[in-house]
């Protein structure tokens, strides 16, 4: 699936930006006309903003004053300093929200590879994030970060079988050549059959029956 697949969005623009080696788009969502601006490149920085034009009619400060009113949560978002608690337990590379003359931002970014829109050469396909989680001693919490890793059954069993002829080193320079296309043709085949089951799987739910997991 790609982005002009998403049926409640409509593509404004889309170009490439040399300087920054990315590819732009702008989309326009068809019920609220909300914009939405991605910039995709190969930085391993995956970062989401979300922006309001903030203008003010007076030197009183409200813009900045809701900026962390917003942030406090409300009746039907009950939450209380959200920024906190993802410092706590998220492994964002930033996290903030700004006030501008004109403009308030709440923009956010964390590291994660996602080898399932953009699989390895090998074929392999994954989605990696790295999450911090606290680890209790006998008198200290420490947060530790982890690798998790997502990937389908059938995906898993190739990695250990991609793994065992990476590392084993028991297989001759021919062999591992013959094998590794093997593999990889065998990733190209389970990623076909694990988009068909979910478009299956849709197609069920669709018509209101639900699958068992």
């Amino acid at each position: 699936m790609t982005v002009r697949d998403l049926n409640a969005y409509q593509v404004i623009k889309d170009k490439k930006v040399n300087e920054l080696n990315s590819d732009a788009m702008i989309l326009e969502h068809k019920k609220t006309g909300a914009r939405i601006f991605l910039l995709s490149n190969d930085d391993e920085n995956k970062v989401f903003c979300i922006g309001f034009r903030t203008p003010p009619s007076d030197s009183t400060g409200v813009p900045h004053i809701l900026e962390h009113s917003v942030l406090c949560g409300s009746a039907k978002f009950p939450v209380k300093d959200p920024f906190v608690e993802l410092v706590k337990g998220s492994l964002n590379t930033f996290l903030n929200a700004m006030t501008y003359p004109d403009k308030t931002v709440y923009p956010v970014a964390s590291s994660v590879k996602d080898y399932i829109r953009s699989p390895k050469a090998n074929g392999y396909r994954s989605y990696h994030m790295i999450v911090e989680v606290p680890v209790f001693f006998s008198n200290s919490k420490k947060n530790i970060r982890v690798e998790v890793q997502i990937r389908t059954i059938a995906m898993d069993f190739w990695a250990s079988l991609d793994h065992q002829l990476k590392y084993k080193k028991k297989l001759d320079e021919l062999d591992a050549s013959e094998i590794g296309e093997q593999l990889r043709e065998c990733a190209e085949t389970i990623a076909r059959t694990d988009w068909q089951m979910l478009d299956i799987r849709r197609k069920i739910e669709e018509k209101g029956f639900i699958v068992q997991k």
